[in-house]
């Protein structure tokens, strides 16, 4: 354990839990470098194989430090006051790079420093006794003779500057390889390399790459730009973003109403301005010529702190509207650039190579967002394609054929007819006298005499009959059978009503009615019918034939 009130292992691990990526870590080193004004900065990544390692350069040609100045540079928690024109703020970031980027203590690290005319110090790191001892101490020294060499083959300008050495491993040197095309250096760095700051990447002597610059807004090639001046003010916690609209008036966005309201007296309600955002916006999009257009994934907001583009957020694809207009929305680059002083309403923390949109002030954030909003809409405007009528044929006059007047016809002459006639009066047709109608004479009615009522008979008790069972023979055997057994089947009890007095029929309803011996004929004709089927079973089968059979009986009876 440290002998002090704090332990310096547990503060060396604590860098790893800054949210720091590997290039995030490259990125303090590469800060520390522009924040001492160098001109040149070159990385270099050298494979060792004797020791199965590889080591990491970074050198700069600026005005190199002092021994006590190397010792001091290190000091962890060393904060400074912000500044416009440097990127370090909490002291933390050089210290975690070299702790980080040797796997966290598993290689040393060594830094080299030179001013013009001096001679070389040297300040060696050894994380392994440091971890071991929880103990951290700073000596700087002249150099040594194995690092002498390495200030020799690798130091960007041998008079003066600054040279850091890292023992990593094989396999965080070719992950950073793989990830590097997808960092955009050039976009983070392009202020610095648009004044000429030259960065390189090289792997075992060979250039890999020299960073180029990235300008995010492209004014050159933008077909659309448009820049605001936004100035924060601020009263105890209430924060007020103004800007001018397109008629010059001082306004701000309203949370509440979700528009721009006038701005007035700020400052004789008790707000004092405390900053200043530059805000650019840009697009590139033609309907016409889709090809040149930006790609929606470039498109977002970018934040740029003093230099450094520190992070990009991105612009969620809209989900309305025309397809056109969404790739317009979604590829526009909207360029924040804040000064130090608005660090805690961007939620700048420790690893300044990242922001968190939610850390971000809201009346900031709708700020930007609804500017970016309107910038969209006003150049959709612009180039969108209004839609036209359908377009008519145009119409030929006709040219009227001249008419040419006809000559008058000679009139036929009139011929007059004759006088008419006058007509024979008819002679009238004496009518013939008509024969005499004899009356039919009607036919006398004979009286119906009058059916005497019929005694009711007394029910007659059945004698039980022992059924016949039926014997296989020709048809009429079979039908004497069911004779047999219907004679055997007692009937049901009459009831006898009293009979209303008889009506008399007209005489020839009583003539189409058939007599008892017609019906008794007509029954034997159909016996006999039923006599003569060939198939004596289909009979036996036919339950509707054998039915109308019995019906038939016992009418007969």
């Amino acid at each position: 354990m440290s002998s002090g009130p704090i332990s310096h292992i547990g503060t060396l691990y604590n860098t790893t839990n800054q949210g720091f990526s590997n290039m995030d870590l490259i990125r303090e080193l590469l800060d520390n470098s522009l924040d001492a004004n160098a001109s040149e900065i070159q990385i270099h990544m050298i494979y060792q194989p004797e020791t199965s390692t590889y080591l990491i350069t970074v050198g700069d040609n600026a005005q190199g430090m002092t021994r006590e100045t190397l010792q001091t540079s290190l000091i962890i928690n060393n904060r400074k006051d912000a500044c416009d024109d440097k990127n370090g703020l909490f002291g933390f970031g050089g210290i975690a790079a070299l702790f980080g980027l040797t796997l966290e203590g598993g290689g040393k690290a060594t830094m080299l420093s030179k001013i013009n005319g001096e001679t070389i110090n040297e300040l060696l790191l050894d994380f392994p006794s440091i971890i071991r001892n929880n103990n951290i101490t700073y000596i700087a020294h002249e150099v040594s003779v194995s690092m002498n060499i390495m200030w020799n083959n690798y130091a960007v300008n041998k008079n003066h500057g600054t040279l850091i050495i890292l023992e990593c491993n094989p396999l965080l040197v070719s992950n950073m390889i793989e990830q590097l095309p997808l960092e955009n250096l050039g976009r983070t760095y392009y202020a610095y390399i648009d004044k000429n700051i030259k960065l390189t990447l090289m792997v075992n002597g060979k250039l890999l790459t020299e960073i180029a610059s990235n300008n995010v807004i492209d004014g050159n090639n933008a077909t659309y730009t448009k820049k605001h001046e936004i100035n924060v003010w601020k009263k105890e916690q209430d924060v007020i973003a103004e800007f001018k609209n397109g008629n010059g008036t001082k306004v701000h966005f309203d949370l509440e109403e979700k528009k721009a309201k006038p701005t007035n007296n700020l400052y004789a309600n008790g707000y004092r301005e405390i900053g200043k955002i530059s805000y650019t916006n840009s697009v590139k999009f033609n309907l016409i010529d889709k090809t040149t257009n930006w790609p929606i994934y470039d498109g977002g907001y970018y934040l740029k702190r003093n230099k450094k583009v520190i992070n990009k957020i991105e612009i969620p694809y809209p989900t309305s509207g025309d397809y056109a207009y969404k790739d317009l929305r979604a590829s526009s680059k909207h360029l924040v650039e804040f000064t130090t002083n608005l660090d805690p309403l961007f939620g700048i923390q420790v690893n300044k190579s990242k922001i968190d949109k939610n850390l971000i002030n809201t009346v900031i954030f709708k700020t930007l967002e609804h500017l970016a909003m309107d910038f969209c809409k006003k150049y959709w405007d612009r180039i969108k394609q209004p839609i036209m009528p359908r377009p008519t044929a145009p119409v030929t006059p006709v040219t009227p054929r001249p008419v040419t007047p006809a000559a008058p016809r000679p009139a036929a002459p009139v011929t007059l007819r004759p006088a008419v006639t006058p007509v024979t009066p008819v002679t009238p047709v004496t009518p013939r006298p008509a024969a005499p109608v004899t009356p039919v004479t009607p036919r006398p009615v004979t009286p119906v005499t009058p059916v005497t009522p019929v005694t009711p008979v007394t029910p007659v008790t059945p004698r039980p009959v022992t059924p016949v069972t039926p014997k296989k023979g020709d048809e009429l055997e079979d039908l004497q059978v069911k004779m047999a057994i219907l004679a055997t089947t007692p009937k049901p009890p009459t009831f006898t009503f009293p009979q209303p007095n008889p009506v008399p029929l007209p005489q020839p309803i009583l003539q189409q009615l058939p007599s008892i011996e017609q019906l008794i004929e007509a029954s034997e004709n159909h016996t006999n019918y039923l006599k003569k089927l060939k198939n004596i079973e289909t009979l036996k089968n036919s339950k509707t034939l054998q039915i109308y059979t019995l019906q038939c009986e016992v009418k007969i009876n």
